[in-house]
């Protein structure tokens, strides 16, 4: 369940994260992968 929520929790950060890169066209080039391991990097701490 914990592992289930965590996965849909850098999901949704993940998604976050991409829109917000493509909204502001940033210069910085994220991938899918890179961008779901910042997204899990992210959520780590709340574990």
């Amino acid at each position: 369940m914990r592992f289930n929520f965590m996965e849909g929790l850098a999901s949704t950060v993940n998604d976050a994260l991409m829109n917000l890169f493509r909204a502001f066209k940033h210069p910085i080039k994220l991938d899918h992968d890179d961008a779901r391991n910042l997204a899990l990097e992210i959520a780590e701490p709340f574990r």
